[in-house]
């Protein structure tokens, strides 16, 4: 609702490219990158663009409605959407592979990655990474 009391109609569309700073968007860029590279080797880039968009959709579908029944001033914007929805279809595909982070050298379950995502997110009511998690379900589990 912030974005379209202000006349913002492009970040529920355009979601990805509403970040706060330019190091905040060169980062998610960077690690959809590598997880495009990853996903497009395990499932085709077919899938990847179908996922970005779903998890788009819903993600600006569930920021708007959390938006709206809340009444929010907050100016939140739903660039988790697309992440999530890559990490969490690289999580579910398999969950007991081992993932190793970037800063932390030790291989980390992707269950438990996928829980501390899940834990955070609703720690801050991260409405638009639900919908980008609710896409990545779908997309694997009823678009193949």
């Amino acid at each position: 609702m912030y974005g379209l009391n202000k006349g913002y109609v492009h970040n529920m569309l355009l979601c990805h490219f509403t970040h706060m700073s330019f190091f905040t968007y060169l980062i998610d860029t960077g690690i959809i990158f590598l997880l495009c590279q990853n996903l497009g080797m395990m499932m085709g880039n077919l899938f990847i663009a179908k996922t970005v968009l779903l998890s788009l959709f819903c993600g600006s579908a569930l920021m708007y409605l959390h938006h709206s029944a809340y009444r929010l001033n907050k100016a939140y914007h739903g660039n988790d959407a697309i992440m999530r929805g890559l990490i969490f279809s690289i999580i579910w595909s398999n969950p007991q592979q081992s993932l190793m982070l970037f800063p932390i050298p030790i291989s980390i379950p992707a269950w438990f990655i996928g829980g501390a995502l899940v834990l955070m997110d609703i720690l801050t009511m991260n409405s638009p990474a639900f919908g980008g998690l609710g896409a990545s379900w779908l997309m694997l589990n009823y678009f193949p």
